[in-house]
């Protein structure tokens, strides 16, 4: 198993912007389909080949790389071809997992909300994953219920911090499934327990932000 959970505890509401960190990059990078080096001086780089659905992992410390603020990355386009995966490749929705958990630190992303009525289309594959202790009780229910995640924290009694971390990956690894809303990116204000119902629409993410217009600047080839 990967990394285990230390125990944080925000206060409610509060979040994450993915345009602060690699999150951010990322995705900008994979809406773009266009092969990238992204590396952080003295930790290694990230290899994101969008077209094969698979990346290259070169990284000392996954938590540190993924905590990094946005700034702190140095992006280079990649000629498509010139790398391919081989046996070193992995999916990249296991990295977008990585992500999102290292970065959330027991917050939400930006555009979720405890309010969301989720449930998970598979199962992660926890034994290649960083998880918390209560990881695979939290994927139990949510894919194998719709509840809203203010709700299954409550009835697996576990800290918001842990059930925030996994919902924050889980959305990025494109398995959580937003059923009360048409897109976590419609989402303006966050809605009242009232307003939750427990079947619903379609799924969705939060959208990039206007940050890359100044970081994509700097990456090499542009």
């Amino acid at each position: 198993m990967g990394e285990r959970f230390a125990g944080f505890e925000p206060g409610a509401g509060e979040s994450f912007s993915a345009a602060e960190c690699l999150v951010g990059i990322v995705r900008q990078l994979l809406d773009d389909g266009r092969d990238a080096r992204v590396a952080l001086a003295g930790n290694g780089e990230v290899i994101l080949l969008p077209q094969a659905g698979r990346c290259l992992v070169l990284v000392r410390d996954m938590a540190a790389f993924c905590q990094a603020p946005a700034e702190a990355f140095e992006i280079a386009l990649i000629e498509p071809g010139s790398i391919t995966p081989g046996a070193a490749g992995r999916d990249i929705d296991e990295l977008l997992w990585q992500i999102g958990f290292h970065a959330s630190r027991g917050l939400l992303l930006e555009g979720l909300s405890e309010y969301d009525v989720v449930q998970f289309s598979r199962w992660p594959n926890l034994s290649r994953l960083p998880t918390t202790p209560n990881a695979m009780r939290i994927c139990a229910l949510l894919v194998n219920h719709s509840t809203s995640i203010m709700m299954a924290r409550r009835r697996l009694r576990v800290d918001s911090g842990e059930i925030r971390r996994i919902y924050t990956a889980a959305s990025l690894a494109g398995i959580a499934r937003v059923l009360n809303r048409k897109s976590a990116e419609s989402s303006v204000e966050p809605m009242s327990p009232g307003d939750v119902p427990e079947i619903g629409g379609a799924n969705g993410q939060a959208g990039p932000s206007t940050i890359f217009g100044m970081l994509f600047n700097r990456i090499s080839g542009m």
